[in-house]
């Protein structure tokens, strides 16, 4: 959160729409079980279920710090992928009237 806070006072670094996209842990080592090669950092369970808990604190300290929100959206098939444009080009459309030639 401390993180957080300091970049959040960067105006700069504040983004117009910030989509935390997640997956929950346990179908990520369904796919990963099945994977041919071996783990890569932060894909064995203890750690990708610590990364998964950080970006989830992380989002809510940047709605806290900015007043700005975070759309969350789990993945977990291709059509979850449809649901996310969809949801992020209603977004931009209400945040900006001309933008409904998007």
């Amino acid at each position: 959160a401390d993180y957080v806070h300091r970049l959040a006072e960067v105006k700069s670094a504040r983004a117009t729409m910030t989509v935390l996209l997640t997956t929950p842990p346990e179908l990520c080592r369904t796919r990963l079980s099945g994977r041919a090669t071996s783990r890569r950092f932060g894909e064995d369970p203890p750690t990708a279920t610590r990364l998964a808990d950080l970006y989830e604190q992380a989002a809510t300290a940047w709605t806290d710090a900015t007043g700005l929100p975070v759309l969350r959206h789990p993945c977990t098939a291709e059509p979850d992928l449809d649901l996310l444009a969809a949801a992020c080009l209603d977004r931009l459309r209400q945040a900006t009237p001309h933008a409904s030639r998007i």
